[in-house]
């Protein structure tokens, strides 16, 4: 690939990534999550922190552990919060099979694009059930079109809803965030 293909690719990315974080802001979406400031929360595939900083604000009684694959990322949110007084953070990397958290430890878990990104979905789907307290919460931000870039398998609603059913998650809300992404909500039983 030319220079110029991967900076065209680039700057696309980089355009698609700012009109994400614009119609995915943290303040309108967390007033829609059952989450509360004693909670104890998993952002997992946590990427630039975009959620994980604000979710951490708001759980100024409990906790927040911001998982991502990516060091890189990790390391890019532990520059943010060095500007912040933030001391309920715990940054973590994880792959599908492991998440270190121990059984029915966490009080909800949020996934922003993350499914999108896995190679199992049903395999990261087990791990998140297995480290999620019964009655506990799972949201799930998701695309509702394919998106533009290769590394994001798009995963319809009636599918999510079939996968995370399966595991004896039981759906309590689902809604369109704007005409790109939708929000679902579910209890663990």
């Amino acid at each position: 690939m030319t220079a110029s293909k991967k900076t065209a690719l680039t700057n696309v990315d980089q355009s698609s990534l700012t009109e994400n974080k614009r119609l995915l802001d943290p303040f309108s979406i967390i007033p829609l999550i059952p989450i509360h400031p004693e909670h104890h929360v998993a952002d997992i595939g946590c990427g630039f922190g975009t959620f994980s900083i604000p979710l951490a604000k708001y759980l100024f009684s409990g906790k927040l552990y911001a998982f991502d694959t990516d060091s890189a990322m990790l390391k890019q949110v532990k520059n943010s919060l060095k500007s912040i007084n933030l001391n309920n953070i715990e940054l973590n990397k994880y792959t599908e099979k492991s998440i270190a958290l121990k059984d029915d430890f966490l009080d909800g878990v949020f996934l922003s694009l993350t499914l999108e990104k896995s190679q199992s979905p049903n395999i990261l789907l087990n791990e998140i059930k297995r480290i999620i307290k019964q009655f506990g919460w799972l949201a799930i931000i998701s695309s509702i079109n394919e998106l533009n870039n290769e590394e994001y398998h798009h995963l319809p609603k009636n599918k999510l809803n079939q996968i995370v059913e399966k595991l004896g998650f039981k759906r309590l809300s689902q809604r369109e965030l704007n005409d790109k992404f939708y929000l679902s909500i579910y209890k663990c039983q």
